[in-house]
C-alpha cells in the first residue's frame, strides 16, 4: 500500500512548463453524492429506487482539502495549489415513476475555496465561490431483488452533466459529459448492504501542465453497514482509471460515516474521508455532513386499492370501510388481529404504501404490550404457481414485514420472527377470486408471553376466552 503523504492531488509538472497554455476548464473533485441518500450509500448508486411520486430532497456539504497540488516532477518539491480548499453543497431532487424507474437532479455550488492559479491562466487566485456541472441521473432497476428486499440486484444508471459550471476553476468542463453506469448490489435480511458500480465517462480532452483529462473508467463500491435501530455505518471507495497515458496518477478515495434516521422523512449523515494515493481529485481529507428529507408513504393514496391501480385478481380483495369505527389492530390471548390486510405488489414482497399505516399500528400495539414477548409473522399465499413458489413468496413476504416492524416500527427484533407458509393454510377454496384472495394473507401470531410459550393454535381466542372464533368463520 503507498504512503499516504501530504501531496495526495499531485500535477506533476516541470518548472519550465508553458503556463499560457494550461487550462482549468474540467471538474477536479471526483466526490459526487446521490440526489435519494436513503436509497443510495453516499456516492454509489443501488439497485433501490424511489417509491412512485415520492420525492427526496436534500443538501450534502463537503469539504475538501488540498485536492489539487502542483509539484515539480524531478524534486516532488509543491510549486503551486490550485486549489488548497473547497466547500461545496450538492443539492439533490430525486423521485421514482413506477417501481423501477428513479429521476434524480444534482447542483454542485462551491460555497468557498481557495487556491493558486499562477500557472493557470495568466495567474491570479480562484473565484471564491462557483457553481459545478449540473447532474442528472435517471436510474432503472433491470432485475433482481425489489426494494427494502434481500438478495442480488442489477441496475443501469447514466449521468448526464450540463455545462452550468466554472471552468475558471475546476468546476466545470465547459460542454456536454455522459457516464453509462452499471449497478450491482447485494442485502441480506438483516439489512447490511453491499453495491459496486461500474462506469465510463465520455468527457472532452483537456490539458493542465501535465495532466491529461479525458475519457476515463470509473468505479466505486459501497457498504452500508445496521449498528442500531435507525443507526447504521456507510463507507465508500472510489477512483477512476484515465484512458490517456499521462503520468498523474490515478485517484482512489475512501470516505465513512453514520447514517441517521430521526423520524420517518429524516436522514441525517456526518463522516470524513482521505485520498490513498495520487491523482486529480484526491484530497489530502474530506469530512462531510447532510440533510436529507425523503418521506416513504404516499398521504393521499386511496385506503385500499382500486381495479385501475391493481393486478386483476387483487380487485377482490376485501373493503373496509373509512367511517367504520372498529379498531384496525386488536390483541387478543393468541393473535394480534388486524382488520385490513397487508398489501403487496402482485407476486413481490414490496409492501405497499397503503399498509404503512396499518403495520405502524401493529408495532405501536406491541410497544404498548411489551410483556408478549415473542410474535411469529406468518405469510400465506393462494394456490396459484408452484408449491415451491408460493412457499418462498410467502416467506419474503413475512420477511419484509418483519424487516418493516423493526427498521421503521422501532421493534427489537428478538421480539419477532418470519414463517412462510406458501398455500398450506388456506381460510377459503382457492376456486374462486374472493377466496383466493382471503388467503393471500399475513397473521401475527402471539407465541411468548413473558417469556412463556403461548399453546399453540389455529384459533383466535379473544380476551374473554368466553367467545372463540375459529380462522374459518373470519
Amino acid at each position: 500500500m503507498k504512503k499516504i503523504v501530504p501531496l495526495l492531488a499531485l500535477l506533476s509538472v516541470c518548472i519550465t512548463a508553458p503556463v499560457m497554455a494550461q487550462s482549468t476548464s474540467f471538474q477536479a473533485d471526483n466526490f459526487e453524492p446521490r440526489a435519494a441518500q436513503r436509497e443510495n450509500i453516499l456516492n454509489v448508486d443501488t439497485t433501490d429506487v424511489r417509491p412512485h411520486k415520492m420525492p427526496s430532497v436534500g443538501i450534502f456539504l463537503n469539504y475538501a482539502n488540498d485536492s489539487v497540488q502542483a509539484v515539480d516532477a524531478g524534486t516532488n518539491r509543491v510549486i503551486t495549489k490550485p486549489m488548497r480548499r473547497r466547500l461545496a453543497g450538492d443539492i439533490g431532487l430525486a423521485f421514482g415513476l413506477g417501481d423501477r424507474l428513479e429521476l434524480a437532479l444534482t447542483l454542485p455550488v462551491v460555497l468557498n475555496q481557495a487556491g493558486n492559479l499562477d500557472l493557470y491562466n495568466g495567474g491570479g487566485e480562484l473565484s471564491s465561490s462557483a457553481v459545478g456541472d449540473m447532474r442528472f441521473v435517471p436510474k432503472v432497476r433491470i432485475f433482481g431483488r425489489q426494494d427494502g428486499e434481500a438478495g442480488l440486484g442489477l441496475a443501469a444508471a447514466a449521468t448526464v452533466y450540463l455545462p452550468t459550471g466554472d471552468v475558471n476553476s475546476f468546476n466545470g468542463d465547459g460542454t456536454f459529459r455522459v457516464e453509462p453506469r452499471l449497478v450491482l448490489d447485494y442485502a441480506t435480511e438483516e439489512g447490511l448492504k453491499l453495491a459496486a458500480n461500474l462506469a465510463y465517462q465520455v468527457r472532452p480532452r483537456r490539458v493542465a501542465l501535465s495532466h491529461v483529462s479525458d475519457d476515463m473508467v470509473r468505479y466505486s463500491l459501497g457498504a452500508l453497514v445496521p449498528l442500531a435501530d435507525k443507526l447504521a455505518l456507510e463507507a465508500t471507495g472510489f477512483g477512476n482509471v484515465g484512458l490517456d497515458d499521462a503520468p498523474t496518477g490515478t485517484p482512489f478515495e475512501v470516505v465513512a460515516g453514520l447514517r441517521w434516521l430521526p423520524n420517518e422523512a429524516a436522514i441525517v449523515q456526518i463522516g470524513a474521508g482521505t485520498g490513498f494515493n495520487s491523482g486529480i481529485g484526491s484530497p489530502n481529507f474530506r469530512v462531510y455532513t447532510s440533510l436529507t428529507w425523503a418521506p416513504q408513504v404516499q398521504k393521499d393514496e386511496p385506503a385500499t386499492p382500486s381495479c385501475v391501480e391493481c393486478s386483476c385478481d387483487e380487485c377482490d380483495e376485501p373493503k373496509v370501510s373509512e367511517k367504520d369505527p372498529t379498531p384496525r389492530v386488536v390483541i387478543t390471548k393468541t393473535h394480534v388481529v388486524v382488520s385490513e390486510k397487508v398489501h403487496f405488489d402482485t407476486n413481490k414482497a414490496v409492501i405497499k404504501p397503503v399498509s404503512y399505516s396499518l403495520l405502524m399500528e401493529v408495532a405501536e400495539a406491541l410497544k404498548a404490550n411489551p410483556q408478549i414477548t415473542r410474535i411469529r409473522v406468518e405469510g400465506h399465499t393462494d394456490s396459484r404457481a408452484s408449491d415451491a413458489h408460493n412457499q418462498k413468496l410467502s416467506e419474503r413476504r413475512a420477511k419484509s414485514v418483519v424487516r418493516f416492524l423493526t427498521r421503521r416500527g422501532g421493534l427489537d427484533k428478538s421480539r419477532l420472527e418470519a414463517v412462510g407458509y406458501g398455500e398450506a393454510q388456506p381460510i377459503r377454496t382457492n376456486d374462486t377470486k374472493e377466496g383466493r384472495a382471503l388467503n393471500r394473507r399475513v397473521e401475527f401470531r402471539i407465541v411468548e408471553i413473558g417469556g412463556e410459550a403461548v399453546a399453540p393454535t389455529d384459533k383466535i381466542v379473544t380476551e374473554t376466552e368466553s367467545t372463540v372464533t375459529t380462522m374459518e368463520e373470519k
